[in-house]
């Protein structure tokens, strides 16, 4: 049986933004003699010490601390900040189509992320078109963990048929199908609009 969609769930990285994160670390191992690209560079650690990060066990400032020997870690704060916002691109058109959206439809985001990239989205804007963010360092969850779908559709009474959930990686849209909620994997705005019009959204 076909539900009326009530809602649609957005990502966040890769959909609604993108970072060039060799940049950032560029600036950053230039000024301060560590990458930040702490998961790819740092492998070790990131699974053993600080596999927490993007769950809220542990802080982006106590990573920073650990990987730099310096300890004005506020200037380094402020610099990966400066950096962040420098190469952080928006999706303008995707902006403007959650704002149309939002007339005749519930929009929620559930993303991945950690304490202070939540702080900078958050002082920029990026979650204002939502009712409300699930972030995986507040709720302690992150995607695919079919834990957080579930957050979000009890949370909000919705049946999984009622929802669209829209992401930019295979195994987090495998993981909201196995629910049974309507899923579009974000490859550029075209794709998502045609997705959307599929599933009979008013775009």
């Amino acid at each position: 049986m076909k539900h009326e969609i009530k809602a649609i769930i957005f990502d966040v990285g890769g959909v609604i933004l993108t970072k060039d994160w060799e940049k950032i670390k560029e600036v950053i191992l230039k000024k301060h003699g560590f990458s930040t690209k702490i998961y790819s560079d740092y492998p070790k650690y990131m699974h053993k010490k600080y596999r927490g990060l993007s769950t809220g066990k542990i802080s982006f400032r106590e990573v920073i601390r650990f990987l730099s020997s310096k300890k004005r870690i506020s200037a380094i704060i402020k610099d990966y900040s400066k950096a962040h916002k420098k190469y952080t691109k928006i999706n303008k058109p995707l902006f403007k189509l959650l704002k149309h959206l939002k007339k005749n439809y519930k929009l929620y985001c559930l993303t991945d992320t950690n304490d202070l990239h939540f702080y900078f989205h958050k002082k920029s804007g990026i979650y204002d078109s939502f009712l409300k963010t699930y972030a995986s360092c507040k709720i302690g969850l992150k995607k695919p963990d079919k834990r957080c779908f579930l957050l979000v559709l009890n949370n909000h009474k919705l049946l999984p048929n009622q929802t669209i959930f829209i992401d930019d990686r295979h195994e987090n849209i495998k993981s909201a199908q196995s629910l049974g909620m309507n899923t579009i994997l974000f490859k550029n705005n075209k794709q998502l609009i045609i997705e959307l019009k599929k599933l009979g959204i008013k775009v």
